[in-house]
């Protein structure tokens, strides 16, 4: 009995309370539960000594784990301080001036960029010749994105007039450094990554800002740029990731372009209206999914937050809940996008078709795409295309190569000399 009692004594103390408290509560002299608590020694069960240690070690792992977590905690927000102070902004284009289409449809247009895994280097021979990503693809990709988006937009869809783009940033824009990403990565260091990336984002929207009247970025953060061990719910868990810090990048290059504005919320998802139309965007990684389809998981979520989250036109949500009618994610990589029930369900491509995880373990693969689509005031989304991203790999030059020996002179890619950036 008293064996029993001095292991339930040290499992508190474990569980951090203090000397005073497990006295109290054992109706014990303060110095007799000292003496307890500083026996080392071991002669009850085995069993009950193999969880006393067992406990012991988990302690230990958890402080080591605190520290290290205390130690990393802030380090993305300094990061993202001195890129705002620091960052000479880009110059702005000149003045876009746009004129008006006669009986022309009036919508809004979307563009959902998630995924790009910039600084991820995928050889073709880890995955069965189906993809050959590095950084200068990268490029290549996000160029051939922006100019498939201006030109569906004022020149295939001439019926169409798009005064205000959405730009709907979904998360991982990085590999991080989880998973041993950062020392396979791109320029083999996350800060050197997250300032090329974020270099890489600006240029995209500081050439769509001469083409559209207003730009408004919304970006969460996704699953692959945190910093801790698990995923964080609280406090600053959302900033405390790389994508923050890519995004605050982006956003300070951008920062004398007037047309062009952030929305950084230190939430891991946000409501944003486009048209009347609420558009719940997260990154996606807490949506369940069976071989890559999250289909059956974002129509579970939505039933299980409808409740509070009401689409246009319906009853007033519950308490200050913002209405949703769309939910958009990324993650899964799976190109997609079906409405029914009052309700549109939206998952974003990739821009690398696959890489060894996906390849060899879940064998997966797809098009690299991302998506696209207006939406009108009383119709809400309406068309929609996946735009394929891949189709200008094999550029010699790219007007986005300039990045790369930017980042402190440092040569391209610790996987492949700056002579072979794109074969």
């Amino acid at each position: 009995m008293t064996e029993s009692r001095n292991i339930e004594m040290k499992c508190l103390q474990l569980a951090g309370w203090n000397t005073r408290d497990i006295a109290e509560k054992f109706s014990l002299n303060v110095g007799h539960v000292s003496r307890i608590l500083r026996d080392t020694s071991f002669d009850g069960d085995p069993q009950d000594a193999a969880k006393l240690q067992h406990l012991k070690d988990a302690a230990t792992y958890a402080k080591s784990r605190l520290r290290t977590d205390l130690r990393s905690e802030g380090l993305i927000q300094e990061a993202a301080e001195i890129a705002a102070t620091s960052i000479k902004p880009f110059k702005p284009v000149p003045t876009p001036k746009f004129k008006p289409r006669k009986k022309a449809i009036q919508e809004t247009l979307v563009l959902v960029l998630s995924d790009g895994h910039h600084d991820q280097v995928v050889r073709s021979e880890e995955v069965g010749g189906l993809e050959h990503y590095n950084f200068p693809i990268s490029c290549r990709r996000g160029q051939s994105l922006v100019d498939s988006t201006i030109k569906y937009a004022k020149q295939t869809l001439v019926g169409y007039d798009f005064k205000r783009l959405v730009v709907l940033s979904l998360g991982d824009n990085t590999s991080g450094s989880i998973h041993e990403a950062e020392r396979r990565s791109a320029f083999g260091s996350m800060f050197k990554n997250s300032f090329a990336i974020g270099a890489l984002h600006a240029l995209m929207l500081r050439d769509l800002s001469a083409h559209f009247p207003v730009v408004d970025v919304f970006a969460v953060a996704g699953n692959h740029g945190r910093l801790t061990h698990t995923k964080e719910y609280g406090a600053n868990g959302p900033h405390n990731n790389w994508d923050y810090a890519i995004n605050k990048v982006a956003q300070s290059l951008c920062h004398d372009l007037s047309n062009v504005s952030f929305n950084l919320p230190n939430s891991w998802d946000s409501v944003v209206d486009v048209e009347g139309y609420g558009f719940h965007i997260s990154h996606g990684d807490d949506v369940a999914s069976t071989g890559g389809n999250p289909w059956t998981g974002l129509a579970k979520r939505h039933n299980r937050q409808s409740g509070i989250h009401r689409g246009k036109d319906s009853r007033q949500s519950f308490r200050d809940a913002r209405p949703v009618d769309y939910a958009v994610i990324g993650h899964h990589h799976t190109e997609g996008f079906t409405t029914g029930n009052g309700v549109g369900f939206i998952c974003n491509g990739a821009w690398l078709g696959t890489d060894q995880y996906a390849y060899q373990k879940m064998g997966v693969a797809g098009t690299p795409s991302q998506w696209i689509f207006g939406v009108h005031k009383d119709h809400g989304a309406t068309w929609r295309l996946p735009v394929q991203i891949a189709t200008q790999d094999d550029l010699e030059h790219c007007r986005y190569d300039g990045i790369i020996d930017s980042v402190d002179g440092v040569e391209y890619c610790l996987n492949a000399p700056s002579d072979q950036r794109t074969e």
